[in-house]
Parts: structure tokens; C-alpha cells; sequence
């Protein structure tokens, strides 16, 4: 058997022919429509919002987009801060808002932003800071207490992208000049076939509507920001609203597979992020190994059947030309870790059999 990186599954197609007799019956086909209100409605109970709000996006991509777009507009600082190990998006929102990034290091263990990092370069350009952009990578979860304090001091917009970290999110902080977004791509924990989300403010989600809309805003349909077409269309929210309705026991199979893979490992070489498997758990399991690198593993482990793949991009952001002019930190933890980091492919339905021959090979490289 080949393991492959790609293979998503989603909710049954018996799921969905409810909901898309629905969109039939509601001759209702895109944006904003009865079937979008209902889930948003739906999920915003479940997560218990109160001060703040859901706008459903397209993609991850196009939520992210929407908040740079947001706090770009009118805005006379031109910087965001964001950790060079992260994904396109993230750097890409950034420069399609008209702002900048800046790019920062990450923690060696969490691989989440190294803060430190981040606040001295606040220090410095606190005029010019627009935004700070947190990442959580691979669905860890990020310590909002402790981030948003930490930064509170300086009063910005934090931007938190947790594409993949919804399962491993128990509340969310509704204070000030918070987002956060999700992405619920097929190859995320809590899948779908590909659409967005941002939580913030309720005042902010017209405003937000309005940039994923083309910038019209208003009954006058003003173009007003610099708005693109994000739009989060009724059939992607019957699609989502079936795959949410497995949420929980989506959930305790990545939790059973994540402990699992965890348990069995012990190749004293390889590096797990942390607690990976013992506080928060994902259909990706990232580690690197202390000497080789990321190269000489694939080529071991593709003779064995397995495709290793390198999380987020082959490089990290500040590495790609077109982001090579602007401005870094010494980045030391992204240029040790970026050349060995690795992630094993895992499927929600894998079954004990693939998961023990998966760790058997990885704990004999």
C-alpha cells in the first residue's frame, strides 16, 4: 500500500441531498442566502459568541484577506508582523491589502510565534505596526490569554490565522481589534470541500460582508474598500453544514489517532511539536528529526511506500523571491527547523494495521 499526503474524506453525498433540495426549493444559489444565516446562526450558538459574530468566506484565504483589507483601510501605518514559517496566505493578504509584512521567528517547540521576537520589533517601529498576524501551526493551540496580554499594551489588531486549530479552540477572547480565522479546506480536522470563516466583532461583520463582496457597501452599494469576490455561496454551506454535523466524532477519532501516534514513538531522534497527541490533537503529525534533513528522509522513507511532505510550503516566506526585500529578524529557530521539519501522512479513517507500520518506519530512521 502507498501512503500518500492527500486523502481527505468528507461527509457522506447522502448527507447533503437534504440541504441541496433545500437550495432547490429556496431557488437561492450564492452569497448570503436562507442556508448561510441558519448555519451561522447554528455555529455561532455552538461556540457560545456573544459579543462577536461569524462571516462565512470562500476559503481560508479569502478570510484572512478580508481582515487585512479591513485594517488597511484609511490606515496610515503600513506593517504587519507575522512569523516567516507560515503559510502563502499569510504573507500574500499582506501585500493584496496594501500593507507589509515584516517577518519574525517562531518557538523551536511549538513552532507558533516567537512573542519576543515580535515585541522588539514593536519596540522599534511602533508607529508603523499595523497589525500583528499569529498563526497557529498545524491546528496548535495558541494561548489566547497569555498572547492577547501580552500584546496589550501596544493596542493593535491581532489577526490569529487558525486555519486547522477549530477542534483545539475550546472559547474564543471577544475583545477589541480581535480576528480570527479558519479554514475548512478537505485536508483540514473539520473538513469541507473548501470554505472560510472569521470570528470578530459584530460591528465589524458588514464591514467584512462588504470587502468580500466586491467592496459595495451600503444600500447605495458604494464601493467603499477594496473589496474581491470571497462570497460563501449556499452550497458550500450545505456542504459544511453536513461534514459539522460528524464534528464530534471527527473529533475523537483525530484525538484516538493523534494519542496513538504519539504513544508508539520512540525514536529518541525525532522531535514532536509539543504536546502534540497530549493536549491538542490533528490529522497532522509534524516532527523533525535532530540531524537529518528533510531530503535525506523522504528518500528513505519513499522506498518504504511513504510520502513524507514539507507542512505549509518547501520554504519559508522570507526564502521565496518575492518576499525576499522585505523586512526579518535574525530568524535563527525558522532556519534550523525549516530544513527538517516533516509530516507523515494521516487519514481519519486509517486503521490501527497502517498507523503501526507508519511508526515502525519512523522509529527505524
Amino acid at each position: 500500500m502507498k501512503y500518500s499526503s492527500q486523502k481527505p474524506l468528507l461527509s457522506k453525498y447522502n448527507n447533503f441531498i437534504k440541504l441541496f433540495k433545500k437550495i432547490d426549493n429556496n431557488r437561492f444559489y450564492s452569497n448570503f442566502g436562507p442556508l448561510y444565516f441558519k448555519l451561522k446562526k447554528k455555529l455561532e450558538k455552538k461556540l457560545k459568541l456573544k459579543k462577536f459574530s461569524i462571516t462565512f468566506t470562500s476559503n481560508g484565504h479569502s478570510a484572512v484577506q478580508a481582515c487585512c483589507n479591513l485594517i488597511a483601510h484609511n490606515n496610515k501605518k503600513e506593517l504587519i508582523i507575522l512569523p516567516s514559517f507560515s503559510f502563502a496566505s499569510n504573507p500574500l493578504s499582506i501585500l493584496s491589502s496594501g500593507l507589509k509584512p515584516y517577518f519574525v521567528d517562531i518557538d523551536s517547540h511549538s513552532l507558533e510565534m516567537d512573542y519576543k521576537d515580535a515585541d522588539q520589533v514593536i519596540g522599534k517601529h511602533k508607529k508603523n505596526i499595523a497589525a500583528i498576524m499569529i498563526c497557529s501551526p498545524f491546528g496548535y493551540p495558541i494561548n489566547l490569554d497569555k498572547t492577547i496580554n501580552f500584546f496589550s499594551k501596544y493596542n493593535i489588531p491581532i489577526v490569529f490565522d487558525f486555519a486547522d486549530a477549530i477542534i483545539n479552540t475550546p472559547s474564543f477572547k471577544e475583545k477589541k481589534n480581535l480576528f480570527y480565522t479558519f479554514s475548512f479546506h478537505p485536508t483540514k480536522n473539520i473538513a469541507s470541500n473548501e470554505s472560510g470563516m472569521i470570528i470578530a466583532e459584530k460591528k465589524k461583520e458588514e464591514l467584512l460582508k462588504s470587502i468580500i463582496n466586491f467592496g459595495f457597501y451600503g444600500k447605495n452599494r458604494k464601493i467603499i474598500f477594496r473589496g474581491f469576490n470571497g462570497k460563501f455561496s449556499e452550497y458550500d454551506a450545505a456542504i459544511l453544514d453536513a461534514n459539522l454535523k460528524d464534528f464530534s466524532e471527527r473529533r475523537k477519532k483525530i484525538t484516538k489517532i493523534s494519542r496513538y501516534l504519539v504513544s508508539k514513538l520512540n525514536n529518541k531522534s525525532l522531535i514532536v511539536q509539543k504536546n502534540y497527541g497530549l493536549n491538542w490533537f490533528s490529522m497532522k503529525m509534524v516532527l523533525r528529526h535532530k540531524t537529518k534533513n528533510f531530503e535525506e528522509i523522504f528518500k528513505k522513507l519513499k522506498r518504504k511506500n511513504i510520502d513524507i511532505f514539507k507542512p505549509w510550503s518547501l520554504e519559508s516566506m522570507h526564502d521565496y523571491k518575492l518576499f525576499k526585500n522585505f523586512k526579518k529578524t535574525k530568524l535563527k529557530n525558522t532556519y534550523k527547523i525549516s530544513k527538517k521539519i516533516f509530516c507523515i501522512p494521516v487519514y481519519i479513517d486509517m486503521k490501527k494495521n497502517d498507523l503501526d507500520y507508519l511508526i515502525n518506519q519512523l522509529n527505524k530512521i
